[in-house]
């Protein structure tokens, strides 16, 4: 029997902020038989998770490989997507497929406009040695879906009501670590 043990996108599970212009999908297989190899594989890209609307089909591609580099130039920034991907093997066997969800972040152009918070006023932030910064609102509708976009170079914790939170699953723009938080059916959006 063949199939795929793991799934990955931009090397991560489930990543959050995925936005290069190209992602990277790899995978593991095992199979029962000996001396298998891949000969083929198939990758999916879908805004549902019922493949209905497919996005990109790289269609049956006769190769060894368990890496593919996608160009993006279908996905929207802040949306979820799927990932799946088949494999046959030389005796003639067909994996099932595996999925895997990720979401994309913000672009760079739309990043490099957000605002510096820090303690200090506004003309003194390239001298700024803030230790903390804060950022206080009030949200009034029931939150559906929230994320932070933060970065500091990588060199930062996140707080959200005095709570810490990182995820293993956040991705990176150049050096810098990205996280988000918007708020869906509400006006608040923060970057």
């Amino acid at each position: 029997m063949l199939f795929i043990r793991e799934l990955k996108c931009e090397h991560l599970d489930k990543p959050i902020g995925v936005c290069n212009k190209v992602q990277v999908f790899s995978w593991t297989a095992e199979c029962d038989h000996n001396n298998s190899i891949q000969i083929s594989y198939e990758l999916q890209l879908a805004s549902g998770n019922d493949f209905k609307d497919i996005i990109y089909d790289s269609r049956r591609i006769v190769s060894d490989d368990n890496l593919l580099k996608v160009k993006n130039h279908c996905l929207k920034t802040e949306r979820k997507y799927y990932a799946r991907v088949r494999i046959e093997n030389n005796y003639g066997e067909h994996s099932n497929y595996k999925t895997i969800e990720f979401e994309t972040g913000i672009d760079k152009i739309e990043f490099s406009t957000a605002s510096f918070i820090t303690g200090d006023k506004d003309c003194d932030c390239d001298k700024s040695d803030a230790k903390c910064n804060n950022k206080k609102f009030h949200i009034v509708k029931k939150i559906v879906s929230a994320k932070v976009y933060a970065t500091a170079k990588g060199v930062f914790n996140l707080y959200l009501n005095s709570v810490k939170k990182l995820k293993k699953n956040c991705c990176q723009i150049g050096l810098n670590t990205i996280k988000g938080y918007y708020i869906r059916n509400s006006t608040l959006r923060s970057i």
